[in-house]
């Protein structure tokens, strides 16, 4: 494992979060302080971003645990 977050450098796509965890991102935290609001599902993650995202508590703590493993 490259010690990364799995979701850096993939597009919202590719992370399929919403089909893994059941979140809905609605917003990104550039890590230079942009925010892009209803990203597209092309948008690409980049280390020092923050996802904003709706969902349930469950969903989110889900979320949470991809940080710690691969996309797939």
């Amino acid at each position: 494992m490259s010690g990364k977050p799995s979701l850096v450098d993939h597009t919202l796509a590719q992370c399929r979060l919403r089909t893994r965890t059941g979140v809905t991102v609605i917003a990104l935290l550039r890590g230079d302080g942009i925010l892009v609001e209803n990203p597209t599902a092309d948008a690409e993650l980049k280390h020092g971003d923050f996802l904003v995202v709706i969902g349930q508590e469950t969903q989110i703590q889900a979320l949470e645990q991809l940080d710690s493993t691969t996309t797939g």
